[in-house]
This record gives structure tokens, C-alpha cells and sequence, in this order.
């Protein structure tokens, strides 16, 4: 196995300056995009996703820098989780936030600034916890959910893959929210939530037909 030789940030955007920054400039190398962004934050363009093999080959590996905010950006973003699957993702947790030596963190996973991971919760592969969110003990959030700022989620809430739970949502303990499902921000969950629905509201209830659909 080749040496390490720094993190590589896939994707160009203001998710990918977050995480960027998370890494530090003592770790990042660069990012990947389809053109080069010309930022501190993001570090040197070292070309698109084929590019991938050689820096994979070389001992580099990659932070997802890529985030969504609605059903169809959860697709979009699944398939890119998918597409880098054969090569080296880690995880990044901003200096701020808080994790629990019990809690794991899956490959691709994004805890930032201010975000709290309490005892035993899992973040599932290329989830997104992000700024000052909670995630309190017993959690578990699937692959490629997104925990938007300021979202709380008591203990032992289950959070399906590729659900969003929108910016400063609660989320009552004990509650299971299905998989690609859109909680809207604010929005107060106190009882289990279908697969590929929205809630909305306080307290949050369902919508159908969703209305980014």
C-alpha cells in the first residue's frame, strides 16, 4: 500500500470550501472537479474524476466535497458516492465539533463545526452531519442522509439513506424516519415517517405528493 500522501477534495463548491477547511492546509492536497476553482479553501485543481485512479495509486485520498439540499440532489449525490466507491474515502470531523469515542464514522462521513455526536451513534457512509447539529446517543444515520445546521435529533433516532432533516428540525427520541425523505426545516418529528415522503410543520406532517417532486 502506497504512503499516505494528503486527502483530496472531490467537488468544487461551497460544500467542498466546508469541508476543505476541515481537512487544513496541512493535510489537503487538492481538490477534483470538472474545471479547476481557484481557491485557498479548496487548494490546487488536480483534474477531474479521472484523475482518480493515478492519485488513488499514489497514496491519495478523497473527502467528498459535495452536499445536497433536496430529494433530487440526494440522487445526485448517491451516484457520486457510488461512481468513487472503488477508491479511498475517509471521513472528516471540523476541530470543533464533539464526537464520542464510542461512535463510528463511516468512509466519506462530514461532522462539522459545532456538531455533536453522542454515545454509540453511527454516521453511515458519506453522511452529512453538519454545522452545530445533533446527533445524541444511540443515532444511527444512513448512508448519504444529510443532517442539515442546527438540527437536533434526540437518542436513538433512526434516519434512513438519503433522507435530508432540514436546517433546525427536532427530532422527538426513539423515532424512525425512512429512507429519502425530506424533513423541512423547523420541523418538529414526533412520530416514525414513511419512506420518500416530506414532512413539514409543527408538528411535522407528511405531504404528498413531495413538493420538490
Amino acid at each position: 500500500m502506497p504512503e499516505d500522501a494528503g486527502i483530496v477534495i472531490v467537488g468544487a463548491g461551497g460544500h467542498a470550501r466546508v469541508v476543505g477547511e476541515a481537512v487544513g492546509a496541512g493535510r489537503l492536497r487538492g481538490h477534483v472537479a470538472p474545471a479547476p476553482a481557484d481557491d485557498p479553501l479548496l487548494g490546487p485543481w488536480l483534474g477531474d474524476d479521472h484523475a482518480a485512479a493515478d492519485l488513488a495509486a499514489s497514496g491519495h485520498r478523497f473527502a467528498l466535497g459535495i452536499g445536497f439540499v433536496d430529494r433530487p440532489g440526494s440522487e445526485r449525490r448517491a451516484a457520486i458516492l457510488d461512481a468513487w466507491a472503488p477508491w479511498p474515502l475517509v471521513s472528516v470531523t471540523h476541530p470543533t465539533a464533539i464526537v464520542s469515542a464510542s461512535a463510528v464514522v463511516g468512509p466519506g462521513a462530514f461532522v462539522a463545526a459545532g456538531a455533536i455526536i453522542g454515545t454509540a451513534a453511527e454516521l453511515g457512509t458519506g453522511s452529512i452531519v453538519n454545522t452545530g447539529a445533533v446527533v445524541d446517543h444511540d443515532g444511527r444515520i444512513g448512508r448519504n442522509a444529510h443532517i442539515a445546521p442546527g438540527a437536533v435529533l434526540s437518542g436513538d433516532v433512526l434516519v434512513g439513506s438519503g433522507t435530508l432533516v432540514g436546517v433546525g428540525a427536532t427530532v422527538r427520541q426513539g423515532v424512525r424516519i425512512g429512507r429519502s425523505v425530506v424533513i423541512g426545516a423547523g420541523a418538529v418529528v414526533i412520530g416514525d415517517v414513511d419512506d420518500g415522503v416530506t414532512a413539514l410543520g409543527v408538528p411535522a406532517r407528511s405531504v404528498l405528493p413531495p413538493p420538490d417532486r
